[in-house]
């Protein structure tokens, strides 16, 4: 008996090691990148519902009109298909979050604290819960950064990377979505 659980278990080893155990699943198949990444941005590149939001962007003279230009621009340069209809369903398609939020002290009671800024750009995919049997949304990739004194030409290069003049630019998290989301659905969007 014992015999026969080691044969058995040394045919799945070698079958597995040479592709011909079990397959994954079509889609999975698709995905040429690690697990990780396939879980946090694969999805056979099926379009992606977006959302802006800017809050309190005009104290620095930013609108979320502006920000979902930026966002409607690099996504169709980059031939992503993706939806921007005012969105009010329950995050059934993958969604890309561009999320941008000025706060600033009232200066009449704090002079001498600068403005605060924090953007982020986040996918978020439904995961099913096997326990409760529920699916919700969730964050899966996400990319941010927070500073002071932002002024308004800098905080768009930092997280879009447009106008720099820098010879090699550092990627901002909008660009740095884009490029590892085309990687990963590379064989699904051509």
């Amino acid at each position: 008996m014992i015999r026969l659980v080691v044969i058995g278990l040394l045919f799945l080893a070698f079958t597995s090691a040479h592709g011909q155990g079990p397959s994954r699943e079509s889609g999975q198949r698709e995905c040429l990148a690690d697990a990780r990444e396939c879980f946090e941005l694969f999805n056979r590149c099926e379009p992606i519902l977006v959302r802006i939001n800017v809050s309190e962007g005009d104290v620095i003279g930013l609108s979320e009109d502006s920000v979902r230009r930026i966002v409607e621009d690099g996504l169709r340069g980059s031939g992503l298909i993706y939806d921007l209809r005012d969105q009010n369903d329950d995050f059934v398609r993958p969604v890309l979050a561009v999320n941008i939020s000025i706060l600033q002290h009232p200066p009449e009671f704090f002079p001498e604290e600068p403005i605060r800024y924090y953007y982020s750009v986040q996918f978020f995919k439904s995961l099913f819960d096997p326990v409760s049997g529920e699916t919700s949304p969730a964050v899966v990739w996400e990319r941010g950064a927070s500073g002071a004194d932002p002024e308004r030409e800098r905080l768009l290069q930092e997280m879009f990377n447009i106008q720099r003049l820098d010879i090699l630019p550092p990627i901002g998290p909008f660009e740095t979505f884009i490029n590892d989301y085309l990687r990963v659905n590379e064989m699904a969007c051509d």
